[in-house]
């Protein structure tokens, strides 16, 4: 353990800093005095668990919907890493690992796609280490497996301390990795939170899915009584029901964009916080294309949903000291208006 650096007590940090955030800023709205309040740090990394859960399991699905193979793996760094000192050189070999597995996988010269599912953990030195769910065409699992053993020799992993295995049941490891996920998230772990906080790592990696994020995720939770399949809610199902589609919110919109599919979540590009800098957010609206919504209306409310979230800031709502520890240069980031901000002395 690397005895210079107290993992637990940025860990610490991390989360109560968070929630002086979460509690001394709030969103108001000038336009009509409305005041929105932000999640704890708990509240916050339970909701990200979810969105990781159902990420993870959309991926599963939808590579099992194209019969492909699971195959999971676990990967561990040369002895030369496990030092303290090498902490970030193991993190960066075990990215390039996994990178030229997935990305540099050919079968006579044609790249093969391969999906995956990763989580990087420390070890308790504190070096880290990766497991990894992959999907492969089941015609090409015997060339996958010759193309990781030459991946191992190439960056120097020695096959002591890897474990690879074919599955017959991917939703077991998906689980295990899960575990991994919720042990950081759910705020207990502070040791491994500060960890990842300090080194900025990435906790999990995944394939591309077309159309999803966080925002689009959250929408679906919120909409999700659209999406109940015999009293249980399918988010596969919902979705494969979801069309996106973009406008900007400063150019007249255009009616050829209704269609006949099921639902619509349009990605507004608009600008939002950053107006200083001139960089343009994407913003998420969900709409349920039925006939209860008449098309105008629909449009009209998006309209003035950007139009709202224009006229939106933070404001500060606890002692000059506080603000000063967790934002002290606020100003850089938002599009904030120190006439607006409200310091209650305590």
């Amino acid at each position: 353990m690397n005895i210079d650096i107290d993992y637990n007590q940025i860990g610490k940090d991390k989360k109560r800093k968070y929630n002086i955030f979460a509690n001394c800023y709030h969103l108001f709205n000038r336009k009509n005095n409305k005041i929105s309040y932000l999640k704890t740090f708990n509240d916050s990394q339970k909701e990200r668990f979810y969105y990781v859960r159902d990420k993870f399991n959309l991926i599963h699905l939808m590579a099992m919907a194209k019969n492909k193979r699971a195959i999971f793996i676990t990967s561990t760094v040369p002895s030369k890493f496990h030092n303290e000192k090498n902490i970030d050189d193991a993190y960066e070999s075990l990215v390039a690992f996994r990178r030229e597995l997935v990305n540099n996988f050919k079968v006579n010269s044609k790249r093969v796609e391969v999906e995956i599912i990763n989580v990087i953990e420390p070890h308790e030195s504190m070096i880290p280490h990766q497991h990894s769910v992959l999907y492969v065409d089941e015609i090409y699992v015997e060339f996958f497996l010759e193309h990781y053993y030459r991946v191992l020799r190439n960056h120097g992993f020695n096959k002591k301390g890897q474990d690879i295995k074919i599955l017959d049941n991917a939703q077991y490891s998906i689980l295990y990795l899960l575990k991994y996920v919720e042990k950081t998230i759910d705020g207990k772990d502070l040791k491994t939170i500060g960890w990842f906080s300090h080194h900025g790592f990435r906790q999990f990696q995944t394939s591309h899915i077309d159309n999803f994020n966080f925002k689009i995720w959250r929408l679906m939770i919120k909409h999700k009584d659209y999406f109940f399949s015999d009293g249980v809610y399918d988010f596969q199902r919902a979705y494969s029901l979801i069309d996106i589609k973009e406008i900007d919110s400063e150019s007249n919109v255009s009616l050829d964009l209704i269609d006949d599919s099921s639902f619509t979540i349009y990605k507004v590009k608009t600008k939002i916080f950053n107006s200083k800098k001139k960089n343009s957010e994407d913003f998420y609206l969900f709409y349920a294309n039925d006939n209860l919504i008449p098309t105008i209306e629909r449009f009209g409310d998006i309209m003035e949903e950007t139009e709202y979230m224009k006229y939106t800031y933070f404001i500060g709502t606890c002692p000059q000291y506080y603000i000063q520890e967790i934002t002290p240069n606020i100003s850089d980031n938002y599009d904030y208006n120190p006439e607006m901000v409200q310091v209650i002395q305590h």
